[in-house]
């Protein structure tokens, strides 16, 4: 997850990235290859309408405030809030600009407790996680007329900090995500729509275990991409098909150290994969694998830094082939970018430029619109919605 309910689990994954995002926004694209191969540019998109929005009740000191993580077809945009207790609290916001609130009856409302939208199907429906009044996280499913229904893979931990972390929802109601164990390893999990869950493991996995990845991770076939530890803690990226089998890949140049590697990001319904590595300098680059299981790598983005946790994390594939995603600067701070051949740069207004601030695209909504969340100075949390 992201800010304040990042489980401790996670820091591993995400190193010193703080982001939920792994998807976001651009225009129109081409083939993998012939984009890669395409001279960089850079436009700026501020000729776009920005539209910035907080939830009311979110509460306005560091680490607080609102956090768009995923969008369906119809532009309607789920994610959650923090308020002043930090308590965490589930919204939907029409493409009107309505918002509804909504809560698991079961969810804690303490320090880091509460309910974490996560991810928005075509009919409306919504997954994510809660986190009870032991701090520990399970998966909810919420149905468009608003019926809640509570879930755990087999395994799943009880203790502060451990749990299920429900990712991502496909067009069918299909769940995808991860459970964090007794042990502090984390299985990847399929949940179909008829409630039945697989628990799986990527061959080779070690001890830190399989993640899915956040955001667009499961497509319309069950196809589900993500990535895993081997023994040594360095990460590869792998594809889980319906059936079952799992393909591992690894990004040319992923580094090979402990927390270096290869991480699987968002999946397209043909089954391309855009992924990102983290090089030996801990350097992050983004590429796009097809379906013939061709790696490829994508340009960096201008403007990255080229120190340790910085670079270019692309982070959500559209079935157009379009790609968003965030670099990371010399100073730490994110900017957001879409790139259908050319760069184009999405900096909020108000987004602080310093370490661990800026702007961070969450997902791609209708007509190659972007929302997600932007950082400001004093490390509070907003919505963004930019618009053609």
């Amino acid at each position: 997850m992201v800010g304040p309910f990042l489980p401790k689990r996670r820091a591993y994954e995400i190193q010193s990235i703080p982001l939920d995002c792994r998807n976001c926004v651009v225009h129109s694209a081409g083939d993998p290859v012939r984009l890669a191969a395409q001279a960089v540019r850079v436009d700026s998109i501020a000729k776009r309408h920005f539209t910035t929005f907080d939830i009311r009740g979110a509460g306005k000191n560091q680490l607080q405030g609102t956090w768009p993580l995923g969008v369906n077809s119809a532009g309607v945009i789920t994610g959650y809030y923090v308020d002043s207790g930090n308590v965490g609290h589930g919204f939907l916001r029409t493409n009107d600009g309505k918002i509804s609130k909504f809560n698991v009856p079961e969810a804690g409302k303490g320090f880091n407790q509460g309910t974490i939208a996560a991810s928005i199907n075509t009919a409306g429906a919504i997954t994510g996680s809660y986190i009870d009044s032991g701090t520990a996280y399970h998966g909810f499913l919420r149905a468009p007329d608003g019926k809640i229904t509570r879930f755990d893979p087999p395994g799943s931990a009880k203790e502060p900090g451990r749990g299920t972390l429900s990712q991502s929802i496909n067009s069918n109601g299909d769940i995808a995500g991860s459970d964090i164990d007794i042990n502090d390893e984390s299985h990847g999990f399929l949940r179909t729509s008829d409630g039945r869950i697989t628990v799986f493991e990527a061959p080779g996995a070690g001890g830190l275990g399989t993640s899915v990845a956040y955001g667009l991770s499961i497509n319309a076939a069950r196809t589900i991409t993500g990535w895993y530890y081997d023994s040594m803690a360095v990460m590869h990226g792998f594809v889980r098909a319906p059936g079952g089998k799992i393909t591992r890949f690894d990004a040319p140049g992923a580094g090979k150290g402990p927390l270096q590697g290869t991480m699987g990001a968002s999946i397209t319904p043909t089954g391309m994969i855009l992924l990102d590595d983290s090089d030996k300098n801990d350097v992050s680059h983004g590429f796009l694998r097809s379906t013939n299981g061709k790696i490829t790598r994508l340009p960096d983005a201008p403007g990255e830094g080229k120190g340790i946790g910085q670079g270019t994390y692309p982070s959500t594939i559209s079935s157009a082939g379009l790609i968003a995603g965030v670099y990371v600067d010399a100073n730490g701070a994110f900017h957001g970018f879409t790139f259908d051949g050319k760069f184009h740069d999405i900096d909020a207004p108000g987004a602080g430029k310093g370490a661990g601030q800026g702007t961070v695209p969450a997902n791609i909504g209708p007509a190659g619109s972007v929302s997600g969340y932007y950082i400001d100075s004093g490390n509070v949390y907003h919505g963004f919605l930019v618009s053609p």
